[in-house]
């Protein structure tokens, strides 16, 4: 299915497409309202809007996304962002790529099963989980935010806590602030009770 405008989803479009991509192109916006299902990869080139629920195998997505307060959208596999993100409800995805600021809001969700590479600053104001983390520019948490990284946690620019932050190891290569009222805890032992891993 290829569309040269834009795609209009108010109520429910399902398909088990035969092409291996589902394209909105030529700068072509999506905005869902109800619910969209993509069996196979969702490439965007224009604008996402995501009021309902959008649900994809992969998704590449070249402008910009916005997911509504009460709205979610879920990548069973990767998750590749070339533009400003910003999560107010629900994003899954099974790895996310993200070349551009990435900022997870009051209420919002983002949780990653796999890896997350950030190639630019991550703000975190809500709830962010992966299994491991990758972060080539500043990252932020929150006052009243959380973010915990199963595994590890590298970060080549600074990290700002104001909020949790979990990981499982944790290497920062420039500044790491701890602010009043903020936890980090490090834990290369899962099945510990304590804190036993390393900050690097």
């Amino acid at each position: 299915l290829i569309i040269n405008g834009d795609l209009h989803v108010t109520g429910n479009f399902t398909g088990d497409y035969q092409s291996e991509w589902f394209t909105p192109r030529y700068s072509s916006n999506v905005i869902v309202n109800g619910n969209l299902v993509v069996d196979k990869k969702l490439t965007a080139d224009g604008n996402i809007t995501v009021n309902g629920d959008l649900t994809a195998n992969s998704m590449d997505a070249n402008h910009s996304i916005t997911i509504g307060d009460n709205a979610s959208i879920t990548i069973d596999n990767k998750l590749t962002i070339n533009t400003n993100t910003i999560v107010n409800g629900q994003l899954q995805a099974g790895s996310v790529e993200c070349d551009s600021p990435l900022t997870v809001n009051n209420n919002a969700t983002l949780t990653v099963r796999g890896k997350l590479t950030g190639n630019d600053d991550i703000t975190v104001n809500g709830h962010l989980e992966a299994g491991e983390a990758k972060i080539n520019e500043n990252l932020t948490i929150g006052s009243d935010a959380q973010m915990i990284v199963k595994g590890l946690l590298t970060d080549d620019g600074n990290i700002t806590v104001n909020g949790r932050l979990e990981g499982g190891q944790i290497e920062v290569y420039e500044n790491l602030t701890i602010n009043s009222n903020a936890i980090l805890f490090v834990n290369k032992d899962e099945s510990a009770s304590i804190p036993t891993g390393d900050l690097i």
